[in-house]
């Protein structure tokens, strides 16, 4: 029920305005955002299943319960912090560019929030319901 709002919600802010080039680029970046947060919690709280569905990753980066040596200079990046930089980065990147962006009155900037969103949790939706096969959360 919770996904038919969202998405009846992120239609009708497509519905209001146009889309154009910045809307396009920031719900892309919102949707990697929302794609790489899904493979994060697959990676976090189902590695078990990650394995039994991809079988040949390497145990060492995508396994977050093995643990790299404590240091500053000795981290090793694993897919817990690729995938968080990813989302951040991705949040950053579309923040940066509705910055430059033309300014709009409350309302306008409402509807946008909305459809940036629907376009993270659609992201989210693919990865970790479509890819991975667990059950949505909203």
């Amino acid at each position: 029920m919770k996904l038919i709002i969202l998405l009846l919600l992120t239609n009708a802010a497509f519905a209001q305005f146009k889309i154009t080039g910045n809307d396009a680029a920031i719900m892309g970046l919102q949707f990697t955002a929302g794609y790489a947060q899904g493979w994060r919690e697959e990676v976090l709280y189902h590695p078990n299943a990650l394995f039994i569905n991809h079988p040949n990753l390497n145990r060492r980066f995508w396994d977050n319960r093995i643990q790299s040596p404590c240091g500053f200079l000795n981290m090793e990046w694993n897919a817990d912090h690729l995938l968080k930089s990813i989302v951040t980065t991705s949040h950053i990147a579309a923040i940066v560019i509705k910055i430059g962006g033309e300014k709009k009155n409350w309302k306008q900037y409402a509807v946008d929030a909305v459809k940036y969103y629907g376009s993270y949790k659609l992201g989210f939706f693919v990865s970790y319901n479509l890819t991975h096969k667990n059950k949505f959360k909203l």
